[in-house]
């Protein structure tokens, strides 16, 4: 712990991987030197409107004191969260205890704070579990200044939970609309720009294909597709939601089919109405979607092996957005981690892509700490990947002959971290 004056107590944090930490704890008792509000004052300004809120769906044991002198151990702890989106403000973690299942000791607020400095990109969603440790340590040694007693791994649950619970609220705000029932899972998510109306790669990167293919074996399926496309392909997507079998794709092996389905209308009106100059060369979107008050949808989507019987389901994403932006605003937000990108369809001659996401995926580098893999056209691995920053490294091969194209995976170089 590194002590900055006798005030304050400040911990950085540093998460083991990968890279340095982006988040900075702050355990507060009274105003710090170099806060220009005072705790109670960034309390309130971190709990308003602008900021995200997590909570715990329950509480921890912890040990409080009695009027006698003794202790009991029949109180408890919950946590609340509040993260404000704009870059470089502090967000706070409250404190909630009980001396009983009843008994309330100290109101979230009025107890000791934890707050949170944090760079863009940042959330407790995405929180190393060092980083996790690190927030439980310091809110127990808070818990210590009320002669409260807390164990860590309880306090490393309370922490987790807060971002688990928080997972499914943060993808419902990037939509107008309430879209009911969305995936939870963003562990593994394909990325799919401009994808146009082939859903076919979702038989690629399903549980079912992979497990069956030994060079394929060791990546991980996909939790959730998400397909972006600014082309002219409304139409045909629309009559696959208005069919009345709404099957996607079928041959003599496999149907491709949509079971259930909402539409979508996204808050950032910039994704589709738009697009960058530096992205995207063409003009915007046509109407059949907007008609609908709609710029997408969330899908429900089987796989059936038809000579097994095997049968798999998977949540699909379509956002009638640009590729770039629409992966900028996503990604960023900490919510997913992009295992593959499927990146054989850019329209980078008279499709209206002025430049590949694999290009601004190089440069930004994000989401390239969790890439596998990515699908592109024969012969464009190497140069859709030449700006690759020095510490990572890519393998060109082939995709399975079911499939065209060639499959690139993406790894750090031993012994470097970034």
């Amino acid at each position: 712990m590194m002590m900055t004056d006798k005030k304050t107590r400040a911990l950085d944090v540093r998460a083991q991987a990968p890279g340095r930490s982006r988040m900075t704890l702050c355990t507060v008792s009274d105003l710090p030197d170099f806060l220009e509000k005072s705790p109670h004052e960034k309390k309130v300004a971190a709990m308003n409107e602008e900021a995200a809120r997590y909570e715990n769906s329950g509480t921890r044991q912890v040990c409080v004191p009695r009027p006698n002198g003794r202790r009991s151990c029949h109180g408890r702890v919950r946590l609340t969260a509040f993260m404000p989106y704009q870059e470089g403000h502090e967000g706070v973690i409250l404190m909630e205890v009980f001396e009983n299942r009843k008994k309330l000791l100290y109101a979230a607020g009025e107890g000791p704070s934890l707050f949170l400095s944090y760079e863009e990109g940042w959330t407790l969603e995405n929180a190393s579990f060092d980083e996790m440790s690190k927030m439980a340590d310091s809110l127990v040694q808070q818990l210590e200044t009320l002669d409260i007693r807390a164990q860590p791994a309880h306090m490393i649950s309370l922490v987790r939970q807060l971002g688990e619970n928080r997972k499914v609220t943060r993808l419902a705000e990037f939509f107008k609309t309430d879209p009911g029932d969305l995936p939870s899972d963003f562990s593994s998510v394909v990325w799919h720009p401009s994808a146009g109306k082939d859903f076919t790669p979702i038989v690629a990167y399903s549980k079912g294909y992979l497990g069956g293919q030994e060079a394929l074996a060791d990546l991980t399926p996909a939790t959730l597709h998400v397909m972006t496309c600014l082309g002219g392909y409304e139409e045909p997507l629309m009559n696959y939601l208005k069919s009345e079998d709404r099957v996607l794709f079928e041959d003599h092996q496999t149907r491709v089919r949509i079971a259930s389905y909402e539409m979508l209308e996204l808050k950032n009106e910039r994704l589709w109405s738009r697009p960058s100059r530096r992205n995207y060369n063409l003009g915007g979107r046509e109407t059949i979607f907007s008609e609908q008050d709609s710029d997408g949808f969330i899908a429900r989507v089987e796989i059936l092996c038809k000579k097994t019987g095997y049968l798999e389901e998977v949540p699909v994403l379509y956002l009638l957005s640009e590729n770039i932006a629409t992966y900028e605003e996503f990604v960023r937000s900490g919510l997913f981690q992009v295992r593959h990108i499927k990146a054989t369809c850019e329209g980078l001659a008279f499709g209206g892509c002025s430049r590949s996401l694999i290009d601004y995926i190089c440069e930004s580098q994000w989401g390239l700490n969790t890439l596998e893999s990515s699908w592109l056209r024969d012969g464009c691995g190497e140069y859709r990947f030449q700006n690759l920053p020095d510490a990572w490294q890519i393998k060109v091969g082939r995709m399975p002959r079911a499939f065209s194209g060639e499959l690139v995976r993406v790894s750090r170089k031993e012994g470097i971290h970034v």
